[in-house]
């Protein structure tokens, strides 16, 4: 894992350049190097790889034996440069998830329409994003997201408030709620340089549209402000492919939508304590790409 040279590890490396450390893995590697920390899990040292200081560490499992003093030279390149000093920068791919809305459903409504809202907490999420990692540990990108659900009712009565004729029909919504945003990521990477384990936030733009029939057709759309949060684990398949275990919530609310019949479109408004919650918890799998080591 390659670190930051800071000045006073710059100190250490040339006060101490005439006596060097040496490092044997178990693969049989040695390394010309200064030791600047030991702790029981991992060995950290600085070397010189192409006229360049650089820092990193070795795992204790890696390591047969390190001997202080070693070397009585200036540093020198080193004789192995671990695989953990590149690292893929890229990290793409797509993924499926099951998706269950956590938003609380009116109280003050009938039994069977509790009973239908609550069988649109359910549906499927497809999503593909993208990561430069600026750093092994840290990266950017963008993600989306698409989560699908629907239900629908037959042969209900609709009676108006304000009178008129009662109507016969069907009910339904066919809801899609689009999620596009920047993303933050940061992930551990594995000894074996194939595993990671991964979280991330996006924060970024919300587009809701619901296709629905309360006797008559209706379009009904509106859009927010949301935010994913991701834990997620890739199973490497090889150095370049994994496949990748997730679990996300996502946070957002709506303070409006814009209804048409057709003919014209009404925008409701709702107050604070009305807002329509899209506040999801999803588990899903995927298949990621890395590149650009």
């Amino acid at each position: 894992m390659k670190k930051t040279i800071t000045l006073f590890t710059l100190i250490i490396c040339f006060a101490t350049a005439k006596a060097q450390d040496l490092i044997l893995t178990n693969k049989g590697d040695s390394i010309n190097c200064k030791i600047t920390k030991v702790e029981p899990q991992n060995v950290y040292f600085i070397f010189n790889k192409d006229n360049q200081i650089r820092s990193t560490l070795i795992n204790t499992t890696d390591l047969k034996e390190y001997k202080f003093n070693f070397y009585k030279t200036t540093l020198l390149p080193a004789s192995k440069v671990f695989n953990n000093q590149k690292y893929s920068h890229w990290r793409y791919g797509v993924n499926v998830a099951y998706g269950y809305q956590t938003a609380k459903s009116p109280s003050n409504v009938p039994q069977f329409l509790i009973d239908y809202n609550d069988g649109l907490r359910s549906g499927y999420s497809f999503g593909a994003d993208v990561t430069y990692f600026l750093k092994e540990n840290y990266g950017i990108g963008f993600k989306y997201n698409r989560f699908l659900t629907s239900n629908s009712l037959s042969n209900i009565m609709l009676t108006p408030n304000s009178g008129g004729l009662t109507k016969y029909g069907n009910m339904a919504d066919d809801i899609s709620i689009d999620f596009i945003a920047p993303y933050f990521s940061i992930r551990q990477i594995s000894n074996n340089q194939k595993n990671a384990l991964l979280m991330g936030i996006a924060l970024g733009y919300i587009g809701y549209q619901n296709n629905a029939i309360l006797i008559d057709k209706y379009t009904i759309t509106s859009s927010s402000f949301g935010a994913m949060l991701d834990f997620g684990y890739d199973v490497g398949l090889s150095k370049t492919t994994a496949l990748a275990f997730q679990l996300s919530y996502l946070a957002s609310t709506l303070s409006y939508q814009d209804i048409n019949d057709g003919v014209k479109t009404v925008r409701q408004t709702f107050d604070k304590n009305t807002y329509i919650g899209l506040g999801r918890v999803e588990v899903g799998v995927g298949l990621k790409f890395r590149s650009g080591k």
